[in-house]
């Protein structure tokens, strides 16, 4: 498999190279589990104050006291996020802004793939993996966007995949309402949501440029973070035997929020703790343009 040959080229972190985020904010969403959680757990041994907006605060709950049994001295703060209703989204920002006038560091993370056949939609009529997976990170970001700023030097990293390059966007048929799921075990809808990001991502960078706010885009790798709980037996089987652990996927987290050699880099994409040499180029900025648009329409941002 693809994912498992980059694994073996995989760059080990060069801790020498981190910056110090004593002291710093790191947002980063799905701290809960997998990944996310995996990530968490770096950013406060590091010395970070690591807010953590998640949807199931049982689990974060459970994941704030497994990381203060080994770190007592985190400095962990848990606040209620669902991606898929964007009016949540709008209240965690607003909450997250009342307590922290800074954020140095918002990692993107939270994600959902769904292995049905038949297609979910939000209550507001959004595709449910675009509307978690694109739309309501888009959002959280643009209102988060000032307290970003004014942090800078600071970084928003969006956790994405190499699925992207099986999406198939129709900016007329954004949400699949004409065209329904695709590939196989239904994995177009969360390639299409993954593609709009890089686009996104693209587009961000550029209009940021000149703050001091930097953008990253990276594939975490194929990881066994309970994506595949859902899906068929062999799916899962493969899983077991191919996919890497989430601390190892957090791995590329870490190398695009606090390494010194990424710093000044923006709108690129990365896996394997390094540039993804074209994971980006191959994206058309013209076609970025109406998709960035057609997202700003979707979360009421023109």
């Amino acid at each position: 498999m693809e994912y498992r040959k980059a694994e073996k080229h995989k760059k080990p972190l060069d801790h020498s190279d981190e910056q110090n985020i004593q002291g710093k904010t790191v947002v980063i969403t799905g701290a809960n589990s997998g990944v996310g959680e995996a990530a968490a757990y770096e950013f406060a041994k590091r010395g970070a104050i690591v807010v953590m907006p998640c949807r199931n605060l049982v689990k974060a709950g459970k994941v704030v006291q497994d990381i203060k049994t080994k770190l007592p001295n985190a400095q962990l703060d848990l606040f209620q996020l669902d991606l898929g209703d964007l009016s949540s989204v709008r209240e965690c920002a607003r909450e997250i802004r009342k307590k922290y006038s800074k954020i140095d560091i918002l990692v993107n993370n939270a994600g959902f793939s769904s292995f049905k056949k038949e297609l979910d939609y939000s209550s507001e009529g959004f595709e449910s993996h675009m509307v978690v997976n694109h739309l309501g990170p888009f959002l959280f970001t643009h209102l988060l966007l000032d307290e970003i700023k004014a942090a800078a030097p600071s970084r928003i990293v969006f956790v994405s995949s190499m699925g992207f390059q099986m999406g198939e966007l129709d900016p007329e048929d954004f949400m699949l309402k004409k065209r329904g799921t695709f590939l196989a075990q239904n994995f177009g809808p969360y390639c299409n949501s993954k593609l709009a990001t890089n686009y996104c991502v693209k587009i961000l960078a550029k209009k940021l440029q000149g703050t001091g706010v930097n953008v990253y885009a990276l594939c975490p790798g194929f990881v066994n973070s309970g994506f595949q709980d859902n899906a068929g037996f062999l799916s899962r089987i493969l899983t077991d035997i191919l996919a890497i652990k989430p601390p190892e996927g957090a791995e590329n987290i870490l190398y695009c929020a606090v390494m010194n050699s990424t710093a000044n880099q923006s709108g690129l994409m990365y896996r394997t703790n390094g540039i993804w040499e074209g994971g980006m180029e191959e994206l058309d900025d013209d076609i970025g343009r109406i998709v960035w648009d057609k997202t700003m329409e979707c979360i009421g941002i023109m």
